[in-house]
């Protein structure tokens, strides 16, 4: 069984590295944002998190956090990028 569910319409590029949204298939811990790879940047002195917008998707729950890409199995790094091979496909 896979650890992970990816969300496959969203990834966000930090500083030149990429993170992915995700959530675990079978839930380990209570807090999402404390397994959040953008936590520290995410929430700020004030317990104020800013973006929440990013990794909330509007038609689901709120387990999702964001995945340093980097920890992705082969084949999930694989399928990221054949997602992100179709987005550019799109004419705008």
């Amino acid at each position: 069984m896979k650890k992970y569910v990816l969300d496959k319409n969203t990834a966000l590029i930090y500083n030149g590295e990429l993170f992915v949204l995700a959530r675990e298939n079978k839930v380990s811990k209570n807090s999402s944002c404390a397994q959040c790879a953008l936590y520290d940047i995410c929430v700020d002195g004030e317990d104020n998190h800013h973006l929440t917008s990013l990794c909330i998707p509007n038609k689901d729950d709120g387990r999702w956090f964001f995945l340093d890409a980097q920890y992705l199995s082969e084949v999930g790094k694989e399928n990221l990028l054949y997602h992100f091979d179709q987005c550019l496909e799109y004419e705008f």
